[in-house]
């Protein structure tokens, strides 16, 4: 769990992979692999692999700046 860029690694290589809801874990994962890990435990299947794998695939600097705008006018805030 030490950031996004696991996340995205793993994905991309077709790394089985769980993760607690940090980061951008639910924007890539399945849903049946964003858990509390310290009380669960699950396999991704083929199908959860190729559903983190579709959805790196699918980053676009149009889709992500915008985020990153939100999280810099929230960071303001404080």
């Amino acid at each position: 769990e030490g950031g996004a860029q696991q996340i995205l690694e793993a994905s991309y290589k077709h790394i089985p992979i769980i993760s607690t809801d940090c980061g951008i874990a639910s924007e890539i994962l399945h849903q049946n692999c964003v858990f509390d890990v310290t009380s669960k435990f699950y396999l991704p299947t083929r199908e959860d692999i190729e559903f983190a794998y579709m959805n790196v695939c699918n980053i676009t600097l149009d889709k992500q700046v915008p985020k990153f705008d939100a999280l810099l006018e929230e960071i303001k805030k404080i």
